[in-house]
Parts: structure tokens; sequence; C-alpha cells
């Protein structure tokens, strides 16, 4: 994460969330009863010195995937996309079934599924 404002602010407004702890290169936020660690690129912390967040290798690469169980994936998508993520294809049902989601990517370029259960999963 290259730009903690933009992340904070985009969750925020994304899942309602709200801001517990906010430092120079983290913030906790929590939804209900989840909590969202948010971290920007930087030197590791002394109990992890091994250890640094990187970027991605290559731009079409992610070094991770944060997926967000939603009620309705359509109006989901819809909500960040108005919020400034650009979602990467339609909302479908994969051929295994069960669940309905879509892929995007948050302001600051993290991969995002937006997953919804389907009945009978």
């Amino acid at each position: 994460m290259s730009d903690l404002d933009v992340s904070v602010e985009f969750y925020t407004r994304a899942l309602g969330a709200t801001v517990r702890l906010r430092l120079q290169h983290y913030a906790l936020l929590e939804a209900g009863t989840q909590r969202l660690h948010l971290a920007v690129t930087a030197s590791p912390p002394p109990d992890r010195p091994q250890v640094a967040l990187a970027p991605a290798s290559t731009p079409d690469s992610r070094p991770f995937l944060l997926v967000l169980q939603v009620r309705d994936c359509d109006s989901a998508a819809e909500s960040i996309a108005a919020l400034g993520a650009q979602v990467l294809g339609p909302p479908t049902v994969p051929p295994w079934g069960g669940e309905r989601r879509c892929f995007a990517l948050d302001p600051d370029g993290h991969l995002l599924e937006l997953n919804q259960a389907l009945p009978g999963a």
C-alpha cells in the first residue's frame, strides 16, 4: 500500500468502517465485528525484521487477495466503483457454483474479490 490516507478513506466509505487506530504507517479499521489492518510499504518492525512489505513485482501481479463477503455482489460492485475502485469484470457465478463474485482493484491497486454466497451453498 502506498497511500494510507487514500486506503483509509476508501475502506471507511466502502465498508462503513470506523478508524480505531491511526499511526504513520498503519491503521486499524472496524466494521461490525470485523477488523481490517492496513499498513503501508515501510521498513519492517523490530518483531519482523527479516520480512518487509513490498509492492508487486510486475504490473499484473499482486501480493495478496482481499475477499469481502457481501450480501449483493452486483450492488457492492457498483458501490465500490463509485468510490474509485476499478471493477475488472461483471459479477458472475463460477463453474463450480455456490457463489457470485467479481474482482476489482482498490484505489491503491490491491486485488479485491466481492463474494456473495448463493442460496443452498
